[in-house]
């Protein structure tokens, strides 16, 4: 997930005034550190890395020196090269906490939630961890679709006294989407007063007016989110939603494509992406966008039942199937995965599974319809 306030709110590790450990090849090392935290400190980032990497081949066995140039690429945006290095400096030492610090940070700003949630979940709900590490936990929870998770880790971040607009926005819908409506309304509030006007509170201007089912008001409120930071992570996306739901398609489309320009494992756009070529009737090009979204996020539902349409409209039915058993042992009360599933297996000549298949859908359905009823009625089955 990148983004502005990523950028500067997640860099971990500084290079330490005074690197100099005995060793005449670390001596070298020392000094050339020394240097490049100068420049660092003279925001020369390009010069300080290039030092660094100097002082690098020099001592290439200094664990701690690594930690720092993968803090210092990380800064600079070379979050591959942060990710690489972090891992060299693990290698030399397991136990070396602001590596691992610093490959998570880089892993979220790399978009890679669920590597980022695998490396830093060591240090969930502890009090010893920098900020930085809380609000990449968090991130990587939410990206994940895991808003508990988050907004517990994102309310540390918060206790430390992280105000970032990008952070609230982000603890906001974690806590709305836990059913922390109280919460959320707090955590708009803070946003609200420390912040008003920024993409950030623009968005959930947005999320409300969506809520509230008036997406002519929300598109406005993604567009003006836009106008302020074009480069916020989700706003694309929301606002290819709302034209969605308005059935712009084509306008939708760019939206969600110039979303995943910037976070090419965006999730919800690939999904919204793919639905439209599915609406479209072109499953085989949905398939990529499908297999994109249950990869960053193999949690969702959503994606590995789309998957499994793409792939029995494609005529790839034994693959379907795959998806589709995915899909309903994530959720066993969702009627369409059934159905579909159902389809699949005829199709894949497996005619047993599949009425088995279709009389759980058959079941589900009628289930949601006397459900449906008793909400309408307001009575239960025995009044």
């Amino acid at each position: 997930m990148r983004s502005a306030f990523l950028a500067g709110l997640l860099v971990a590790g500084t290079l330490p005034p005074a690197m100099t450990q005995a060793g005449g090849d670390r001596e070298a090392a020392a000094a050339l550190a020394a240097r490049a935290g100068a420049l660092a400190a003279a925001g020369e980032v390009a010069s300080a890395i290039a030092t660094l990497e100097r002082a690098e081949a020099e001592a290439p066995d200094w664990a701690e020196l690594k930690v720092n140039l993968a803090a210092l690429k990380s800064r600079a945006g070379d979050y591959d090269g942060a990710i690489r290095t972090a891992r060299a400096a693990l290698d030399l030492n397991p136990e070396l906490e602001g590596a691992r610090f610093n490959l998570g940070l880089a892993q979220i700003k790399a978009g890679d939630a669920g590597a980022a949630a695998e490396t830093l979940e060591r240090y969930r709900g502890r009090d010893d961890v920098p900020a930085s590490v809380h609000v990449a936990l968090g991130l990587a929870h939410a990206a994940l679709q895991r808003p508990a998770d988050a907004a517990a880790e994102l309310d540390l971040a918060l206790a430390a006294g992280v105000r970032d607009p990008g952070v609230l926005f982000a603890l906001a819908r974690a806590r709305s989407d836990a059913g922390d409506a109280e919460g959320a309304a707090a955590a708009r509030e803070l946003l609200a007063a420390s912040a008003p006007g920024s993409a950030a509170h623009e968005m959930l201007a947005g999320d409300a007016l969506d809520a509230a089912r008036d997406w002519q008001g929300a598109e406005a409120a993604y567009r003006r989110a836009l106008a302020v930071d074009d480069r916020f992570p989700g706003a694309n996306h929301s606002l290819g939603l709302m034209l969605y739901k308005r059935r712009a398609y084509d306008e939708a489309a760019r939206a969600f494509d110039r979303e995943l320009q910037r976070q090419p494992r965006y999730a919800p756009a690939l999904y919204y992406r793919a639905v439209l070529e599915l609406d479209r009737g072109r499953a085989r090009e949905a398939l990529p966008l499908l297999e994109g979204a249950v990869a960053a996020v193999p949690s969702m539902v959503e994606g590995w039942r789309d998957l499994g349409r793409a792939r029995l409209h494609a005529g790839l039915a034994g693959t379907a199937v795959a998806a589709l058993r995915r899909a309903a042992a994530l959720d066993q009360e969702d009627a369409r995965t059934f159905y579909l599933l159902s389809r699949a297996l005829k199709h894949a000549g497996q005619p047993e599974a599949a009425v088995e298949a279709l009389r759980r859908a058959s079941e589900l359905n009628r289930l949601h319809r006397q459900e449906l009823l008793e909400k309408v009625s307001g009575k239960s089955p025995e009044g």
